[in-house]
């Protein structure tokens, strides 16, 4: 086990587990000593340095708990990975970000932060992912590391929820559908389709597989582990009620479910309670961890 630097925040690199890099910032408590080391993963579009990565990681016990703040690959929208090429360069890969999202990738990210704190800590790791990442912690799959404790805030429950916004019309869908699938099928998956609000454009690749989203996915990867859970969200939030009755159908045997009055999808100044009931849920977790 390699050990962590005493200053901090510190920006560190860790590869997937096919050798894409990923980025995140840590901090530990100033003392050294510490308890449990929580994962903060943000949503679609998001990244280490806005919202609750950010917002959280200074309320949440940072006297007892390291904290790691960790980009996806699907942070931010769309971000260069030309490198060192030369000109332009073509093709997938040239180009991350929320558009070229990949619904496999997601758990493959979170595992590398669990691993990397795993490596360099040595403690019980709790996991905070918001939105988009709380869908890809539905997928995290009870063979990875073990974890202490799951915690998902205001999380997408399936990734079909804009198709009808962006496409009203079911002919149109289709229409569109069938594009996607022949560029994916001509090797052109990479290329993006232009939609008419946030986030604006998608990759071919990443419309199909929402298109063919196996129903119930992520209820049924939350349920396929007996990993604590914390489920929190904004009593302003449009989906308010569907979180409430997708918690009274979570199998985990230790779940609590937290409802912020007023809030939205940021929390905004609601982060104090939020951040002490996070802190209080780790507490409660460690002692059953093994």
């Amino acid at each position: 086990m390699t050990s962590l630097p005493r200053q901090g925040p510190i920006l560190v690199e860790m590869p997937a587990e096919d050798g894409s890099p990923l980025h995140g910032v840590v901090q530990e408590p100033p003392s050294g000593a510490a308890e449990a080391a929580v994962l903060h993963v943000h949503g679609k579009g998001g990244n280490f340095y806005s919202g609750p990565p950010r917002v959280l990681p200074p309320l949440i016990a940072p006297d007892r708990f390291v904290h790691l703040s960790l980009n996806l690959r699907c942070h931010d929208l769309a971000y260069s990975r030309l490198g060192d090429a030369a000109g332009i360069a073509p093709g997938p890969g040239a180009a991350y970000g929320g558009m070229w999202e990949r619904l496999d990738e997601g758990a493959a990210d979170l595992d590398a932060g669990v691993r990397w704190l795993h490596d360099h800590t040595g403690l019980p790791v709790v996991l905070v992912t918001h939105s988009a990442g709380g869908y890809f912690l539905g997928d995290y799959s009870v063979r990875r590391p073990p974890v202490a404790g799951r915690v998902f805030l205001s999380p997408l429950t399936s990734v079909r929820f804009p198709l009808s916004a962006w496409w009203p019309d079911d002919d149109q869908l289709r229409d569109v559908g069938r594009q996607a699938e022949e560029m994916v099928a001509s090797g052109d998956g990479h290329l993006l389709i232009p939609v008419p609000s946030w986030y604006y454009a998608i990759s071919a690749a990443s419309l199909v597989e929402r298109l063919h989203e196996r129903p119930g996915r992520w209820l049924d990867g939350c349920n396929a582990s007996d990993v604590p859970v914390l489920l929190a969200f904004g009593g302003a939030e449009t989906r308010a009620a569907e979180w409430r009755s997708l918690f009274a159908q979570l199998t985990a045997p230790q779940k609590v479910m937290l409802e912020l009055p007023g809030a939205g999808h940021s929390y905004d100044g609601a982060h104090r309670p939020l951040a002490d009931a996070i802190a209080a849920f780790v507490g409660d977790v460690l002692p059953g961890f093994q």
